[in-house]
């Protein structure tokens, strides 16, 4: 059980491990994007100047329409990749739930089983105990029959007075209540 409930934990640490490397990767990714940003407001004041002044290098002027064209591209495949990875560590959140309602239930049953397995093993030891004493009624009784004598059998034959008949009844009876009290089940109703 131990090691079934060491195997759920594995998952939930990987998945723990997997998040925080999202998390690092949105975090570096969203860096990125405002470094963009910055450079794409950076050079767009550098394209309203230019063209607020003359041109006095066309090619410049292209270049910078490139450099932002570029940058818009980059921004997109950033703003993408940002989008994938909010669903991943989404999906992943909703995995380490599932783990977690899994490994809930599965120490609620070890619990139910060990509580049963206690159950039980009190109830052995208990019927262990009176199947002890049971054995006692009975070896208390072969002993009385071992050492029953020639005098005491006609004596229970007796047929005037039966008084020998009707104490061996008593004792037969006394050893009776004494075996319904000590049987297992005789506690429990």
């Amino acid at each position: 059980m131990l090691s079934a409930l060491l195997m759920l934990a594995a998952p939930a640490r990987a998945d723990r491990n997997s998040e925080d490397r999202l998390r690092d990767q949105l975090r570096n990714t969203i860096t990125q994007l405002r470094a963009l940003t910055q450079e794409n407001a950076s050079l767009k004041v550098q394209l309203a100047q230019a063209q607020a002044r003359p041109v006095e290098d066309p090619g410049k002027a292209q270049r910078l329409q490139h450099d932002i064209q570029q940058l818009r591209g980059e921004r997109e495949a950033l703003q993408a990749q940002l989008t994938q990875r909010g669903g991943e560590l989404q999906q992943l959140q909703e995995a380490q739930q599932s783990a977690q309602q899994d490994y809930r239930r599965l120490q609620s049953t070890l619990l139910a089983d060990h509580r049963r397995a206690e159950a039980a093993d009190a109830a052995l030891t208990e019927c262990l105990a009176d199947n002890r004493s049971l054995l006692g009624v009975v070896d208390e009784l072969a002993l009385r029959y071992q050492n029953r004598g020639f005098a005491d059998v006609l004596l229970s034959r007796e047929p005037l007075t039966g008084l020998r008949q009707a104490q061996l009844e008593q004792t037969a009876q006394r050893y009776r209540d004494q075996a319904a009290t000590l049987r297992a089940g005789s506690k429990n109703p």
